[in-house]
């Protein structure tokens, strides 16, 4: 039985690679200045320049620049050779002959990627925090019987953000954002896997603060990995 970490210190991990039927899902810190931001594409510092907001801009560099160590490392890349294109809506895709699927999600400090060989893959995660149930945002996205669970939780903040990362993992492993017809499927019933159009979708523990989702093709099992650490990182105290 998998042991699920439940802090965010860096694990000793065996060198990633990526395996038929599997998904690795990795956290980071997006607080943590060490990683390397020049791996960052001419594109992609473009990209950065446009936010108006330092902190969605920095979200963006140190984000992209995890996914780049992660992704170079599944594929045998340096991580300022890793290419990406992206699709239509703007999900991010390898731009290479490595078969290597992956998807990134991040809320406040906090950052996950999910990678595996096939995809599509959708991530998404949420900080656990109060106050958070937007009733007129759900009901554009949820379904009737998400919102009668939400309801009848006893905590309805984190039973509206299970919901809610649940939806938003299902529209990026389809390469989209919510919509309102994400509202006529229901992903989430009580704690179990759902299953809908070809994508497994279920909740992936990291630790008691955040709540995961990750939307792969039926049949993948994902694990948790732990905190990802970056080769340039190793021998820090």
């Amino acid at each position: 039985m998998m042991t699920i970490p439940t802090s965010l210190a860096p694990t000793e991990a065996p060198a990633p690679s990526a395996s038929a039927g599997r998904v690795d899902l990795w956290s980071f810190p997006l607080d943590r200045p060490a990683i390397d931001p020049s791996t960052l594409s001419p594109d992609e510092r473009i990209r950065a320049a446009r936010f108006k907001f330092d902190e969605h801009r920095r979200a963006f560099i140190v984000g992209r620049s995890w996914l780049r160590d992660v992704v170079g490392a599944y594929a045998g890349l340096p991580p300022r050779e890793v290419r990406f294109r992206c699709l239509d809506r703007g999900k991010p895709i390898l731009d290479a002959a490595q078969p290597v699927a992956f998807s990134l999600a991040h809320s406040e400090t906090l950052g996950v990627i999910g990678i595996g060989l096939e995809g599509p893959i959708g991530v998404d995660v949420e900080r656990v925090r109060s106050d958070v149930l937007d009733r007129a945002a759900a009901e554009l996205v949820l379904s009737p019987a998400e919102l009668g669970l939400i309801d009848r939780a006893p905590h309805r903040d984190r039973a509206f953000l299970r919901c809610w990362v649940r939806k938003e993992a299902y529209a990026t492993a389809h390469g989209n954002g919510l919509e309102r017809d994400h509202a006529r499927i229901t992903l989430t019933v009580g704690r179990g896997t759902v299953d809908w159009e070809g994508l497994r979708n279920r909740d992936v523990p990291i630790d008691d603060a955040s709540i995961c989702a990750v939307a792969t093709p039926i049949g993948i099992v994902v694990r948790y990995r732990g905190v990802w650490q970056p080769p340039a990182l190793d021998g820090e105290s």
